[in-house]
């Protein structure tokens, strides 16, 4: 499974009441170290088929951004039952974001 997007409409549909954990990964076309990140995070989604990786633009998703109180790009989240249990902001490992996956 590759890297979704998320948007206001979807955001309740795909994350909200799951048990699973969840990255989620908010950044901006215009943030070198978000498309730094980007094929990172595609090259986990395809070893790791049965994580959940989505993405959400804070300036297309401006809303969501302020909920989860983001101040600074690319901010990884890991959230699990409907809560925030990890924040990580600034580029990061391979390794960093499969370990934020295993928890």
């Amino acid at each position: 499974m590759s890297v979704q997007p998320l948007t206001e409409k979807n955001f309740i549909q795909q994350v909200r009441n799951r048990s699973e954990r969840i990255l989620i990964d908010f950044w901006a076309h215009w943030c070198t170290p978000c498309r730094m990140l980007a094929p990172v995070l595609e090259q986990v989604s395809q070893e790791m088929p049965d994580a959940k990786i989505y993405k959400i633009n804070v300036d297309e998703c401006p809303a969501l951004a302020s909920e989860f109180g983001i101040n600074s790009i690319p901010t990884l989240i890991v959230y699990e039952h409907d809560n925030v249990v990890q924040t990580e902001i600034g580029m990061r490992s391979k390794d960093a974001i499969v370990s934020m996956l295993q928890g």
